[in-house]
């Protein structure tokens, strides 16, 4: 009866490890920082930030795709952010406590507001479809799952789940696909970067 109860707890442990560890390869440091402590000579690391790895990055390190169509994924994650503005609470930092509701609204930023346009720009270069009269719409379902490919770091956002929009059926296939569709989509988008700074 002990060795099972002391096997049971084994399989926990081990569960719980196999879990961190999916989660610490899912995070990456950003920045860090090396500091020796002038008494003892000892080094210590400091680490400053963490950042989700998404699929893209997940992509890039597996050698699927090359450093000008990470940059332009990095790009459009920036703009994402920067387009969003910062949150109430940060935004609120300082201000008059007595103040109305409206009145404790920020305008947007130039920054954030030229932001905003360069991001929808290039979303609509990336999943935009012209149709016949000339007007251009956005495939909905591309531009969910390439902005979850590129800024969600969810686990669900995977080859297979981006590639079942195509008409294979087996997994490997879906998978194939998936890394094919978000290669095309960073392509046109790393071309339309190209074209703007021109």
């Amino acid at each position: 009866m002990d060795a099972d109860i002391a096997r049971m707890r084994k399989g926990r442990e081990g569960n719980a490890l196999e879990k961190l560890a999916a989660h610490k390869r899912h995070m990456e440091t950003i920045l860090a920082a090396e500091h020796v402590d002038p008494d003892t000579g000892e080094v210590h690391t400091v680490e400053r930030a963490k950042r989700a790895v998404t699929l893209v990055d997940i992509m890039h390190r597996d050698g699927l795709l090359s450093m000008e169509l990470h940059r332009a994924a990095e790009k459009i994650r920036e703009l994402y952010f920067a387009a969003q503005g910062s949150s109430a609470g940060v935004s609120s930092y300082g201000e008059y406590s007595q103040a109305t509701e409206a009145s404790q609204r920020l305008p947007a930023s130039q920054r954030q507001l030229l932001a905003s346009r360069e991001y929808k720009l290039a979303l609509e270069a990336v999943v935009g479809v012209r149709r016949k009269d000339g007007r251009v719409t956005e495939d909905e379902q591309l531009r969910e799952l390439f902005i979850r490919a590129v800024i969600d770091d969810s686990k669900e956002v995977t080859q297979v789940a981006i590639g079942a929009r195509s008409s294979y059926k087996n997994r490997v296939q879906q998978s194939a696909a998936g890394g094919t569709i978000i290669q095309e989509c960073l392509q046109r988008l790393a071309l339309h970067f190209q074209y703007r700074e021109r």
